[in-house]
C-alpha cells in the first residue's frame, strides 16, 4: 500500500519523469568531483598513451604508463638482467631530476591461452619417435 500510495501521489504532482537540462557540456579535461578535487584537470597523450592528472593546489603531476613484454619470465637469465639495469638506468634518470616525488610500478600478470605450447607440442611431437624410453641408470 505504501508503495501505491507514494505513486499516487508522485502522479498528481506530475513526478514520474525524472529530467537534468543540461545547461552546457563540460570543459574537456576536466573531471567531475566534489571539493578540491575539482581542480584536477586530466590530459591524455594520444601517441603514448598516458595519461597524466594534474593536480593545481599540490602543484603536482601524476603520470600512468603501460609498459609490457610478452613473457620477460621466459627469456635467458642474461637476457632478463640486462633489461632490469637498462629499466633501473631510466628510472635513476628521471628520478635524478629531483622534480619526481614519488615511484610506483605495479606489475600485473595474465593467463595464457596456451596457443603457443600447443603449437610447440604439436610441431615438437610430430618429430619425435614412439620408440620405448631409454633406460635409466642407477
Amino acid at each position: 500500500m505504501p508503495v501505491v500510495t507514494r505513486r499516487a501521489w508522485r502522479s498528481g504532482h506530475e513526478q514520474l519523469t525524472y529530467r537534468r537540462r543540461i545547461i552546457r557540456p563540460r570543459p574537456v579535461g576536466t573531471l567531475s568531483l566534489p571539493g578540491d578535487a575539482a581542480a584536477l584537470r586530466e590530459w591524455n597523450d594520444p601517441e603514448s598513451g598516458a595519461v597524466m592528472i594534474h593536480d593545481p593546489h599540490a602543484q603536482t603531476l601524476t603520470a600512468v604508463v603501460t609498459v609490457s613484454h610478452p613473457a620477460f619470465a621466459l627469456l635467458d637469465p642474461d637476457e632478463q638482467h640486462r633489461r632490469v639495469v637498462g629499466w633501473g638506468r631510466v628510472l635513476a634518470g628521471a628520478c635524478r631530476s629531483g622534480r619526481i616525488a614519488r615511484l610506483q610500478v605495479s606489475e600485473r600478470t595474465l593467463p595464457d591461452s596456451g596457443t603457443g605450447l600447443t603449437e610447440w607440442w604439436s610441431g615438437t611431437a610430430s618429430t619425435m619417435t614412439a620408440g620405448p624410453p631409454p633406460p635409466c641408470a642407477i
